[in-house]
């Protein structure tokens, strides 16, 4: 059994431990614990099974492609945006309000 440890090092936004991790079987099923660090960076953490390890690598990968698409570089942006905002002072929202309002109509 191997049981050398992944490293932890931090994950840069885009960025997964799946090739890192270490598969462990049980019962005649593998699984493989792993995270991903999103675009606004979130990180997630999932368990992949199946019936060997390059199945397990496989899916996971999937999985991970998948997260990525939906939280995407866009929402990187809007994350950004919304904590900027929420930073504002009343004052200063209530401007920004005004702009938005005026490109809106």
């Amino acid at each position: 059994m191997n049981t050398r440890r992944a490293t932890t090092a931090k994950l840069e936004p885009g960025e997964h431990t799946i090739d890192r991790g270490n598969p462990r079987e049980r019962n005649g099923t593998w699984r493989l614990d792993w995270s991903l660090r999103l675009y606004d960076g979130t990180v997630v953490r999932h368990t992949t099974t199946g019936a060997d390890v390059s199945v397990v690598r496989r899916r996971a990968r999937t999985k991970a492609e998948q997260l990525l698409a939906a939280s995407g570089p866009t929402s990187a942006r809007l994350y950004a945006l919304a904590a900027e905002v929420a930073a504002l002072s009343p004052q200063q929202r209530s401007e920004l309000e005004r702009l938005v309002g005026d490109l809106i109509s």
